[in-house]
């Protein structure tokens, strides 16, 4: 955009100062005598003329300082402009000088609005084209398109042009999601009341074990002592036939065994607390010998339990939870119409004959 310049189209200032230094150079050229001769009103006006082209000087001065501003403002070289303005206050003696001082500044002003103006209008169509290139990118119907560059739908409402879902589709769909989620629930929940009953049932089968086994040991004791009772009370045989009714030989050997607490302890104390139970049960002599039990040695008359080793125990994690397990090595010395029987359980060699 080209503007005029208030003082580019002045006459040239080359002009002005050759008329005013060829009349400087006439009036030094007057004799000192003719000068010293002249009138008193003859000076006055001399001196007068002097001022008088003192004051074009600067008035030329400053018209050219105000084309040097007008050029910078032109060229929005604003601080070259207000250099030049500062300079030509210094030559602005009259209101018209002034004048002109206040029109240059007036036009420096202008052109710096003017170029605000003009950032602001390259700004705004920055922001234009950058909205329309986000409309373009998530708004591909055209109605959508045209809304939000008009600014009246936000890029995050647009649609890719499928049909939109109602708000009951969206319940729908929502409460099924809920509903599915409660029956994931519900079924967790089942898994873990069933593995819960199966761990109790279990529990419960193998206290109704023990027990059995308990009253199957209670009645062996029974029967081992009334027939040591009937033994006891059999009249004793004559020297005679002592030889025929020769009573048989009795065995004595140790069998190796073990003291076992449940798997299924929160602690180790616990454990070793129920080991401890079973030990004494054990020599209190309310517990036989698992091989006795199951008939693997069916000529036992008498036991005794005695405890050979230490409590140890030991944890077992599983599924972020730890449970103990302890037990104890242990020995019954066996008295036995029989001596012992080979194999099973790594027993000691064959006991001695008592």
């Amino acid at each position: 955009m080209t503007r005029a310049s208030p003082f580019l189209a002045r006459r040239p200032l080359a002009l002005l100062l050759a008329a005013l230094l060829s009349a400087l150079l006439s009036a030094l050229a007057v004799p000192a005598r003719a000068v010293s001769n002249a009138p008193p009103a003859t000076d006055a006006a001399h001196l007068q003329g002097l001022v008088s082209q003192l004051d074009a000087m600067d008035r030329a001065e400053l018209l050219d300082l105000l084309d040097q501003a007008d050029r910078c403002t032109l060229a929005r070289d604003f601080p070259c402009a207000e250099a030049r303005h500062r300079r030509a206050r210094l030559y602005a003696h009259q209101q018209r000088d002034r004048a002109w001082l206040a029109k240059s500044k007036a036009f420096l002003e202008e052109e710096r609005e003017l170029q605000a103006r003009e950032e602001k209008r390259r700004e705004r169509e920055a922001q234009r084209l950058a909205l329309e290139d986000e409309c373009a990118r998530f708004c591909p119907v055209p109605a959508q398109y045209r809304q939000c560059v008009a600014g009246q739908r936000y890029v995050g409402n647009c649609t890719d042009g499928s049909p939109t879902p109602s708000l009951a589709d969206g319940m729908r769909e929502g409460f099924a999601s809920a509903m599915n989620g409660a029956q994931r629930l519900n079924n967790i929940h089942n898994q873990a009341m069933n593995r819960l009953q199966d761990t109790q049932a279990e529990q419960r089968r193998a206290t109704a074990r023990e027990e059995e086994a308990q009253q199957t040991r209670r009645a062996q004791q029974a029967a081992l002592a009334r027939e040591r009772q009937s033994q006891a009370q059999a009249p004793a045989p004559s020297q005679a036939a002592a030889p025929a009714r020769a009573e048989a030989p009795l065995y004595t050997f140790n069998w190796p065994g073990s003291l076992s607490s449940d798997s299924m302890h929160a602690s180790e104390a616990e454990a070793r607390a129920e080991v401890a139970r079973l030990a004494e049960r054990a020599r209190r002599g309310e517990t036989e010998p698992t091989k006795i039990q199951r008939g693997l040695i069916p000529d036992a008359v008498s036991y005794e339990w005695v405890k050979t080793g230490p409590t140890q125990c030991r944890p077992n994690t599983s599924g972020g939870k730890t449970l103990w397990w302890c037990w104890a090595d242990t020995e019954y010395r066996v008295v036995s119409r029989a001596p012992r029987p080979s194999g099973g359980n790594n027993a000691p060699a064959a006991g001695v004959a008592r």
